[in-house]
C-alpha cells in the first residue's frame, strides 16, 4: 500500500501527525481542553492555583496571615441582589512580615492576564507603597517571595 502525503503529511522529516492534526483534517472541532489533553499537558485551572498560592501565602515564613478575597454578587432569602468586593479586587491579599506591608496577587489560569481594572488595582497598591503581582503558577509566586 502507498502512502499519500495529503492523507498523513509530508514524510520527508516531518513529525508523524497528532491526533489533532488529524482532527483538524478530518474538519472536526477540537477543543482547547482536548488539546491540551492531546498533547499531554493538562492545564491547571484558576481555582487550581489559586488554592496552591493561598496555602503557600499561609504557610510562608515572610507572610503574617493571607486571606482570600471574593468578589461578586449573590441574592439574599427576600430576593435581593447584594453585591461584594469591587471590580479589579486582587484575588488574594497578604501583610508581610516584619514591616506589615501589603501584598495584593491575582491569580491567572497559565496563559491568562489580569484584566484591565485588575492591572489598575495592582498599580494603584504599587503606587500606595505596598507589593502587587500577579502569578500564573504557585512555584512563581514561591521564587517571588524566596527572592524578594
Amino acid at each position: 500500500m502507498r502512502l499519500e502525503s495529503s492523507a498523513i503529511g509530508t514524510l520527508s522529516g516531518s513529525e508523524p501527525p497528532t491526533s489533532e492534526s488529524i482532527a483538524r483534517r478530518q474538519g472536526k472541532f477540537v477543543t482547547a481542553r482536548a488539546r491540551r489533553l492531546i498533547r499531554g499537558k493538562p492545564q491547571p485551572s484558576e481555582s487550581q492555583v489559586l488554592r496552591a498560592c493561598l496555602e503557600l501565602l499561609q504557610r510562608h515564613p515572610k507572610i503574617a496571615f493571607a486571606w482570600r478575597a471574593n468578589a461578586g454578587a449573590m441574592q439574599n432569602p427576600s430576593g435581593q441582589w447584594v453585591k461584594f468586593g469591587f471590580r479589579g479586587m486582587p484575588d488574594l491579599m497578604a501583610v508581610i512580615k516584619p514591616t506589615g506591608r501589603f501584598l495584593a496577587v491575582e491569580v491567572k489560569r497559565p496563559g491568562k492576564q489580569p484584566t484591565a481594572a485588575q492591572d489598575a488595582f495592582l498599580q494603584a497598591v504599587v503606587a500606595a507603597g505596598g507589593y502587587a503581582l500577579w502569578v500564573d503558577d504557585a512555584l512563581q509566586l514561591k521564587r517571588l517571595l524566596d527572592d524578594g
